[in-house]
């Protein structure tokens, strides 16, 4: 989802979704309200994912450049929460030295870059937004089935057939856990040692 919404979207779910909940409607559930609810059961399937996964698996590095006195600068349109904060002390050999975290009377006292520095910036980005039939969203492992489970819930309670609402939530209940179990298997990758035995 994005990181602004508007006005009239966060109308229109709300709507939607008081509409699902009352129950008891036979109403058509049309393919935009399928997609509404789409994007806002990704977004929490991926809340799952990212807490679950190891930190760096779901993250997108963004460089900055600082200009001499200037102290706010903008953040990508896609960023949903900070990971950390490097300066690249040399750009050949792309060392970075992490920038800690600074307290309330730290900000205070902080003075804005005095020159040009490169900075990156690395992020947690928000989920995507599925608007045409084409576009693709992270379903390994059957999470997707996470998602589809939930829209079937909600077309159920918009049908009124409150009997199998049971069954459909201990359904939801197990894959959000395996979510959160194959999550946490999630690897980058990383530098391993290699035994050279062509020598020997």
């Amino acid at each position: 989802m994005s990181a602004f919404v508007k006005l009239s979207r966060l109308r229109q779910r709300a709507r939607f979704e008081a509409d699902m909940l009352k129950g008891g409607s036979a109403s058509f559930v049309t393919d935009e309200d399928l997609n509404i609810l789409a994007n806002v059961y990704i977004a929490e399937v991926f809340d799952i994912m990212v807490v679950a996964a190891p930190p760096d698996y779901y993250s997108v590095d963004y460089p900055i450049t600082t200009v001499l006195n200037k102290l706010q600068y903008p953040l990508p349109p896609d960023f949903r929460s900070l990971q950390d904060v490097y300066v690249v002390e040399d750009a050949t050999t792309s060392y970075r030295r992490p920038i800690r975290p600074l307290g309330d009377i730290e900000c205070m006292q902080y003075r804005a870059p005095q020159g040009e520095y490169n900075v990156l910036v690395r992020y947690t980005p928000t989920p995507p937004e599925l608007d045409n039939d084409d576009d693709r969203f992270d379903g390994v492992s059957g999470w997707d089935q996470y998602v589809v489970s939930c829209m079937a819930r909600d077309m159920v309670l918009k049908q009124g057939a409150m009997n199998v609402i049971p069954v459909i939530q201990s359904k939801i209940a197990s894959l959000a856990a395996r979510v959160r179990t194959q999550s946490s298997m999630r690897r980058q990758g990383s530098p391993r040692y290699v035994t050279q035995v062509d020598n020997y």
